[in-house]
């Protein structure tokens, strides 16, 4: 099971009105072996603050945005936050219904979360950059 590490204080989150509804949808309607991820994904829906998308703050992950992160080795990633239809880990397209991907929605720049794996692992990260895609 894919949870959300007990000890650390977890950040406070922001998270756009469009994107909320859809991804409450998907949680709601994923089961099988996706399961656990789309727990882990609602429990960071319930805690998150919910705006209207236009007023989501820069530097804040949004789906379908370019994130920079790091992880507690200093190995960093760039990777576009996308729903599990896109995604393509050979393409950097990464699965908000993975467990860094839920935990990085709606996560500010500077802001670090720890998360358990599927396999047991606590990992942190750490946003450095937030970027739109282009239209």
């Amino acid at each position: 099971m894919t949870t959300r590490t007990k000890s650390a204080k977890l950040p406070r989150i922001i998270i756009g009105d469009e994107d909320f509804k859809a991804l409450r949808l998907l949680a709601d309607n994923v089961g099988g072996h996706l399961a656990d991820a789309a727990e882990q994904l609602v429990n960071e829906l319930e805690r998150a603050k919910q705006v209207a998308q236009a007023k989501v703050p820069a530097g804040t992950v949004s789906m379908g945005d370019y994130v920079f992160f790091e992880n507690a080795d200093n190995t960093k990633r760039r990777i576009q936050l996308v729903f599990p239809d896109q995604a393509d880990i050979a393409e950097g397209r990464i699965s908000v219904l993975t467990p860094v991907g839920a935990a990085l929605i709606g996560l500010s720049e500077t802001q670090s979360i720890s998360f358990t794996t599927p396999k047991g692992d606590t990992q942190t990260v750490t946003v450095i950059r937030v970027e739109k895609p282009e239209a």
